[in-house]
Parts: C-alpha cells; structure tokens; sequence
C-alpha cells in the first residue's frame, strides 16, 4: 500500500483516538509534550565548514525540506500502560516542533522518521522513551540518517553472507541479523563497520562459522543501524532478505 494513503489513514486515526484518549483521562493528569526536531546537520549536508558554521545559527536550517528533500515526517507513539497503545500523526517537513498532550505517568516511546517522496523510503529518523510527568515535558529526537541495503547474497570469501548498503556521511554503521523479518535482531559485527577509505560503498560478510552459525536453507533478514560521531545510533533500515547457501 501506497505510503501516503497510510498517512493519511492514520492521521485520521491519529484524530479519533486522541479524542478518546482525552474524553476518558482525567484533565487534571495530563502531560503537556513539546517535541524537539534536532537535525543532524553535520552528516545531511556537504559544504564548507563556515557554511556549516552559519547554518547553526540559521532557524531556515531546521526545515526538514532543505536536507531531507520532499516528504513528511510520520511520528509514532507507543504508550506503555494506556489503553490506546499505538497514535501516529504526520508533520509538515517546515516545522521543526511538534505539541500535544498526553496522559502523564506513562512510559512513551516517540518515533519520527521521515518519508522521501522521492526515493519512497525513510531517508531520517529518530527515537526517545520518556516517562511523561504532569506539566510541562521537553523532549528532543535527533534526526540521523537512515540507509538502504542494496543486496545481500550468499558469498564464498569468507563462507557466509554478504551484505551492501547505501554509504552515508556517518561516523560507522551496525549490521543486524534476524530468522524473521520483525523478529529479534541480533547485532553481526563485532566493531563498528567504518565507509571504505576508497569512497566505495559500505559492505560486511556474516560469516557461517561465526557464532551464532548460519544454518544451509534458512533465510535471514538483516538491517543496518547507522552512527553519528557523538555515538548516537539511529533506526534500522528496512530489512533485506536471503537464503543461505553453504558453497
């Protein structure tokens, strides 16, 4: 399904349960919640670094629309010990803060990514879980960049798995491995995987006699994590899949 159908449902969506949600939570115990948009100008720009320095200062620097391209932000909340468990709504790529209010004393975990309209996937995204209090509640989601795995393939040098993505201006990348696609994931790599010295994109083989072990016939999906240079680590990719074949 088209993904701006899905926006558009679920803003709807999004309506009618905070309608509930407030109708049945007691007014006297609610969070009001103001959402930061931090942009990662760093590792979404090439330029000068005097450009980049005056960029800081720039409010035009927030908007999504100068480093993201054409699309929406779809923001999730997953609330923990309420009876609506999951709201979405969609922001506009020029603003760079979102309010609401919620119910306090829950633990909420807020999602934003961004959808390229152009490349019809999530180029940005960000995440934080807070337990909201009563009053007033600041929260900041650093936007990090969000790659796109190109292949993964049975390889034979080493005996394993092969996986390639999209290279990004980050500081590295953590390459995971799943038996189903949203199942758990475990992390591949020992050390973060860094871009190639030579500009080319970033790749990593699964190696079969590493622990845990590739089984021959089974497939395994994987997904690609990518770090900022103060250590932040942003969403997963979309998973890739393939079935491996012992040489």
């Amino acid at each position: 399904m088209n993904k701006r159908i899905i926006a558009v449902s679920i803003t709807v969506f999004f309506v009618v349960a905070m309608a509930l949600t407030l109708v049945q939570c007691d007014q006297s115990n609610m969070a009001r919640v103001t959402i930061h948009i931090q942009n990662d100008l760093y590792a979404q720009k090439s330029e000068s670094i005097i450009d980049k320095f005056f960029n800081i200062f720039s409010t035009e620097a927030l908007a999504w629309s100068e480093f993201h391209g054409d699309g929406y932000g779809i923001l999730t909340l997953t609330i923990s010990g309420n009876s609506i468990s999951t709201i979405v709504t969609t922001i506009p790529p020029t603003q760079s803060s979102y309010s609401t209010e919620l119910p306090a004393n829950n633990e909420i975990t807020f999602r934003l990514t961004f959808y390229n309209s152009t490349s019809q996937f999530d180029t940005f995204g960000g995440q934080e879980t807070v337990t909201l209090n009563m009053g007033d509640n600041d929260i900041q989601i650093t936007m990090i960049p969000i790659t796109i795995i190109n292949w993964a393939v049975s390889v034979q040098a080493p005996n394993g798995i092969g996986v390639g993505w999209d290279r990004l201006p980050v500081s590295g990348y953590n390459l995971y491995r799943s038996s189903s696609e949203n199942g758990t994931y475990i992390k591949v790599n020992q050390s973060l995987i860094v871009n190639p010295g030579t500009g080319a994109p970033p790749s990593y083989n699964d190696e079969a006699a590493v622990i845990p072990f590739l089984e021959e016939g089974q497939t395994y999906f994987y997904r690609v994590s990518a770090f900022t240079p103060d250590g932040k680590e942003g969403l997963f990719s979309d998973a890739v899949s393939t079935t491996y074949i012992a040489p």
